[in-house]
């Protein structure tokens, strides 16, 4: 794409200076070009890293928005948040043998503690490194905000399981599940990027220091919300 526009810039150069277009005729049409190179690169980066446009209040608010949403078909689904990246389909009870029922409580009191120690963490570490001009807010609405892709994630999810019901009780029976694992793990990379970006746009920490703090942060917010959801506060359902 970079070079292709280089190309065309060229050739708008060779036609200015052959007298074949006026001045003004050159600027509109490499305005044109580098504006569509910029949206180009903003229809695809923003997949990854809304941040540069949505950040603070507003993407809190959004990030509200989708993780209510999520929280609705994950109730839909059964499905679990025990972790930070974790999204388990059809959780289990060991111990008493059977699935248990999730409610939408659970899984709204597991994405909260999810985005909030994961931002705590993050700006902890941003703290430690002696950032200037932090602000909370932007830490826990970007983190808030990165999980959307788990909200994609359930959507797809719910698509599949109405075509074809029977992917819990056989998994790995069907091209369908298949198709469904790939997706799965596309969903928990892309998941994992708009974490890192979420710190990167909230931190402004460059370099080692995000790789660090972004690696530990995450591992360490894994760790504690595992535990966490252990001990849960509004219990599952088991004689559902």
């Amino acid at each position: 794409m970079k070079n292709n526009t280089e190309n065309e810039i060229k050739k708008l150069v060779s036609l200015l200076e052959d007298k074949k277009i006026t001045l003004d005729e050159f600027k509109l049409l490499s305005d044109a070009l580098t504006n569509n190179k910029r949206a180009s690169k903003f229809k695809w980066s923003f997949f990854i890293n809304p941040f540069e446009k949505i950040s603070g209040f507003q993407a809190l608010f959004i990030g509200i928005i989708i993780i209510l949403g999520l929280c609705a078909f994950a109730v839909m689904r059964n499905d679990n948040f025990p972790g930070l990246i974790n999204y388990d389909y059809a959780p289990f009870n060991y111990s008493l043998g059977k699935e248990f029922k999730i409610t939408y409580p659970i899984v709204l009191y597991q994405n909260a503690v999810a985005c909030l120690i994961l931002s705590i963490l993050y700006y902890a570490f941003s703290k430690f490194y002696k950032q200037k001009s932090l602000r909370f807010i932007d830490f826990i609405g970007n983190v808030t905000l990165a999980r959307f892709p788990l909200f994609i994630q359930a959507i797809l999810g719910k698509i599949m399981y109405s075509i074809d019901p029977t992917l819990r009780r056989s998994p790995h029976e069907s091209i369908l599940s298949i198709i469904g694992w790939f997706y799965i793990i596309f969903c928990f990379i892309w998941l994992l990027t708009t974490y890192y970006y979420a710190l990167k746009e909230s931190s402004g920490l460059k370099d080692k220091k995000l790789w660090i703090t972004y690696a530990c942060s995450v591992a360490v917010s894994e760790v504690i919300c595992i535990l966490i959801s252990q001990h849960q506060i509004f219990p599952p359902d088991y004689n559902s």
